[in-house]
C-alpha cells in the first residue's frame, strides 16, 4: 500500500496521471475492501499470531512502534488526500 499511495501522490504532484496512477487506485480500493470484509483487520493477523506474534503484529520489526500502530490510520489519511488530489486534477 506505501508504494502504490507514493506513486499515486507523485504522479499527482508531477500532474503526470498515468495508467500508473488508476492502478494504484485499484490496488487501495481492493485492499480497503478486504479489510473492509475482514473487520478491519489484516487477514495476515492469524498467520502471524501462528508464527509467535503476541498480538499478530509484525511490522514492528520494520517500523517504529508509533507508526506501525497507527499505520491503517496514517496511510488511509494519505490515501484520502490523494483521492481528493486526483478529483481536484479531474475537475480543472
Amino acid at each position: 500500500m506505501i508504494i502504490w499511495v507514493g506513486i499515486i501522490f507523485f504522479t499527482l504532484l508531477l500532474e503526470k496521471i498515468s495508467h500508473l496512477t488508476w492502478i494504484g487506485i485499484g490496488f487501495i480500493l481492493l485492499e480497503g475492501l478486504v479489510l473492509l470484509v475482514n473487520g478491519w483487520k489484516c487477514p495476515l493477523t492469524v498467520y502471524a499470531e501462528n508464527l509467535g506474534a503476541d498480538d499478530g503484529s509484525a511490522t514492528d520489526i520494520f517500523l517504529p512502534k508509533f507508526i506501525a500502530n497507527q499505520m491503517f490510520k496514517i496511510f488511509g489519511t494519505i490515501s484520502m488526500i490523494c483521492f481528493m488530489m486526483l478529483l481536484v486534477r479531474l475537475l480543472t
